[in-house]
Order: structure tokens, then C-alpha cells, then sequence
């Protein structure tokens, strides 16, 4: 379904971009036979039109693009990727994209934090426990001694 409608949206570009030849052609046309340029203007107006359409379509279709690029691109380790859109539709899931970024590299720096407090916390125990058996094994020796 979903293949089918990025068909459609790719045939609506190639259809635009025909309209847009034929336009043209008929400007040759209208140039070359009619002296009148009012058709020129009006066929020039079509074609300006039929662009901006085009560029609407393929400006949507780029922003879904690096919105799954990005995605991509997080999912691969870049946890310092930061998704830009400024549009409307889609300017919500790049916010809260970022937000779940936010939070994930939050959650990984207190992580990274316990862990170095609890190996600080294990090299200091290892300590106490040598000098536990250090001063064990002279206690042992003065035991000895004495008796």
C-alpha cells in the first residue's frame, strides 16, 4: 500500500514534468506561428505553475527522506544526530525525535556516571581489603612471635 502511493506521487511528478514539455512545446508553437503574446504569457504561466507543484511534491518527499536518513543514521550509533525540519507535518516527529535523543544520551551519561562512582567505589574496597590482610598477616606474625 504504502509503495503504491509513493508510486502515485512519482507518477504525479513524471505526469507535471510531461505537462511541462508539452507546455514548453506549445510556447515554441505559439512563438514561432501566433505573434500574440498573451498565449506565450499564459502558457509561461503554466509552466511556473506546474514547477512550483513539482517543487512542493519533491520538497515533502525530501523531508521524509532525511527524516529516515536520520533514523537510519541513529540507529547505526550517531547519538549525536539532531533532526532539523521546518515542516509542519513533519517538524513534530523531528521534535520529538530529538527529545527521545535527548533523553537516551541523559540515561547513557548517568550510566556512564554510576559506573565510574562504582568502580571508584570497588578500587577503594580492594584497597580496605589489602590493607585488611596486611594488617591480618602481622597481626598473625606478632602471634606468633608471642608464642
Amino acid at each position: 500500500m504504502i509503495k503504491l502511493i509513493y508510486t502515485l506521487k512519482g507518477g504525479i511528478l513524471i505526469l507535471i514534468f510531461i505537462f511541462k514539455l508539452l507546455l514548453i512545446g506549445i510556447c515554441f508553437f505559439i512563438f514561432t506561428y501566433y505573434p500574440t503574446t498573451i498565449y506565450l504569457y499564459l502558457a509561461m504561466s503554466g509552466i511556473f505553475i506546474l514547477e512550483i507543484i513539482s517543487y512542493l511534491y519533491r520538497g515533502k518527499e525530501d523531508i521524509r527522506k532525511r527524516i529516515e536518513e536520520g533514523v537510519e543514521e541513529v540507529a547505526n550509533g550517531n547519538l549525536s544526530k539532531k533532526f532539523d525540519t521546518t515542516d509542519k507535518k513533519y517538524g513534530r516527529i523531528g521534535e520529538n525525535l530529538n527529545q527521545i535523543l535527548i533523553n537516551y544520551r541523559g540515561a547513557l551519561s548517568q550510566i556512564t556516571y554510576s559506573s565510574q562512582q562504582a568502580l571508584g567505589i570497588t578500587n577503594e574496597l580492594a584497597m580496605a581489603t589489602k590493607e585488611t590482610n596486611q594488617s591480618i598477616n602481622e597481626i598473625a606474625q606478632a602471634i606468633e612471635e608471642i608464642s
